[in-house]
């Protein structure tokens, strides 16, 4: 004989609200992991762009025996008076010696902004552009030793990971990951 279980077909209330709270606790578990991890993707991949355009400016400035200039750039074109490294930046041959991309000057790459929330600032030497010297090393146009660093962080109210992105006097650029107080 067969035995029939009626009214067993599904999860009922009590069940139900059951797996949806565990469900809950889990998300809520899952979620500042989650958040950090794509935090640190996106850092990473900011700071590691960034290091490609200084690496290519160097390398052009030696190739070329000319100096380059990486900017700080809103429209992929010319240099920004003001900003920082987020609205974007562009690589050119500066053959007049300005720091500024004039008319007739070789751009070499563009690159386009980053997105909101971010904070990605150099200090005073490096705020606004890095000149690249045909041997290779940072100097200002005015010819000084450009070295400083850019910070890379997520605006946040807590503690957080900060990638610092540091120019040596030889030119050479490394990284670093920090924690800081929040990024502002």
């Amino acid at each position: 004989m067969k035995r029939r279980w009626v009214g067993s077909r599904g999860l009922g209330l009590v069940e139900g609200l059951a797996v949806l709270a565990i469900t809950a606790l889990l998300a809520a578990w899952a979620a500042p992991a989650w958040t950090r991890l794509s935090d640190d993707a996106g850092r990473s991949s900011m700071a590691n762009g960034f290091l490609t355009d200084l690496a290519l400016a160097r390398t052009e400035a030696v190739r070329r025996g000319r100096r380059v200039v990486l900017c700080v750039s809103s429209d992929g074109r010319t240099c920004a008076a003001s900003g920082s490294w987020r609205q974007g930046r562009i690589v050119f041959e500066d053959t007049n010696n300005s720091g500024w991309r004039d008319a007739g000057e070789p751009l070499i790459q563009s690159q386009a902004g980053e997105s909101d929330g971010w904070l990605f600032e150099g200090n005073s030497p490096v705020a606004r552009y890095i000149s690249y010297h045909p041997s290779g090393q940072a100097m200002t146009t005015g010819g000084g030793y450009q070295m400083g660093s850019v910070t890379i962080c997520r605006f946040t109210g807590a503690s957080t990971t900060v990638t610092r992105i540091v120019i040596n006097r030889a030119g050479r650029a490394r990284s670093e990951r920090a924690e800081s107080a929040p990024c502002t």
